[in-house]
């Protein structure tokens, strides 16, 4: 055998080790496809050949929120790899809205879900999937999670891109959204106010709304006239984004504070680079005492970096540990 034979051999055979190594850690993602008739809704699903299979389980949500498992109980397992097809009779009514998932599990454990089916109340059924560039097991996953399953996340795209910088214009419709989704908030059309933020701009609804709401700010930079710019495409700084979330959920800011966002005295318990006359130290004070914010393990902020879709979904996340109205921890 040439030289060439034996490493063509051996990166073959490596590869071919890391798949099989891969399909045993996880279960293959299934298909999951939906049939209405009449009223009662038909889903199939591919099989799992795997010998690891364990179990199917399917979940259902009809509240808006999109099923992930294990928040949602399933509505349905077995532990028959060949029983593949799931039938039920659902009730339609304007307001209601029926989501579908299937979940294959392996005796390690692992999950693997499905893609998303929807059932809407005009019987048209939509298929959504999860993002495929967000790592398993990474630490940001479920927070990514709880924003998909509730809608705050685009259903329609591909990618998450966890590592991207957030905008001023993204951080405006999550935000928005995020109050719509707890509870209690209804989204108006509020009036254009920004010269770069024409009406139809994607986000201009929500990045309009935010301004109504007193949390999103413009400059003043002598070329709009009366009105100011908003730069939606410029990305958003930890301590920018902080301020804006706690000031759209009612947060006071830390107490220890006489104005101008000065403290009193030196917080021993904030940031090592979060100092009591910085710009926004009130409010990152605020946030790390509700466990909105934990910052680095070298115990930094980093204020002015800055924010990525990853953290910025782990920080909206924590938001719902926070009764809507009382904005107390449940």
């Amino acid at each position: 055998m040439t030289f060439a034979a034996v490493i063509t051999f051996l990166l073959f055979s490596s590869v071919s080790h890391a798949a099989e190594t891969n399909a045993t850690t996880y279960p293959s993602k299934p298909t999951l496809k939906g049939e209405l008739i009449v009223n009662e809704i038909h889903l199939e699903w591919t099989r799992n050949y795997s010998g690891h299979f364990k179990r199917y389980h399917i979940l259902r949500t009809n509240l808006d929120t999109l099923p992930t498992y294990p928040e949602q109980k399933p509505i349905f397992s077995t532990t028959d790899r060949n029983e593949n097809t799931y039938s039920e009779v659902i009730s339609l009514n304007e307001k209601m809205n029926y989501y579908y998932r299937v979940c294959s599990v392996n005796t390690d454990n692992k999950i693997s879900c499905s893609n998303i089916i929807q059932v809407r109340p005009n019987r048209v059924i939509t298929s959504y999937d999860f993002f495929d560039d967000v790592q398993r097991d990474s630490w940001y996953e479920p927070y990514i999670m709880q924003l998909f399953r509730r809608g705050i996340t685009s259903n329609l795209q591909k990618h998450f891109n966890p590592t991207f910088n957030v905008t001023r214009s993204e951080l405006a419709r999550w935000i928005i959204t995020t109050l719509i989704q707890r509870g209690g908030y209804v989204l108006e059309n509020a009036p254009t106010h920004f010269c770069d933020v024409g009406r139809f701009h994607p986000d201009a609804v929500y990045i309009n709304q935010a301004y109504a709401l007193g949390i999103a700010e413009g400059e003043d930079n002598g070329a709009c006239g009366a009105n100011t710019t908003f730069y939606p495409n410029r990305p958003v700084s930890r301590a920018e984004a902080i301020k804006m979330i706690l000031l759209a959920f009612d947060y006071s800011p830390d107490q220890n504070v006489i104005g101008d966002d000065t403290y009193k005295y030196q917080n021993t318990d904030l940031f090592l680079d979060v100092h009591q006359n910085y710009l926004a130290s009130s409010y990152i004070s605020r946030a790390k005492a509700e466990g909105i914010v934990t910052g680095y393990p070298d115990d930094t902020f980093r204020p002015e970096n800055d924010v990525n879709h990853a953290e910025m979904a782990k920080i909206l996340a924590a938001t719902f540990r926070f009764d809507s109205e009382t904005n107390k921890m449940e």
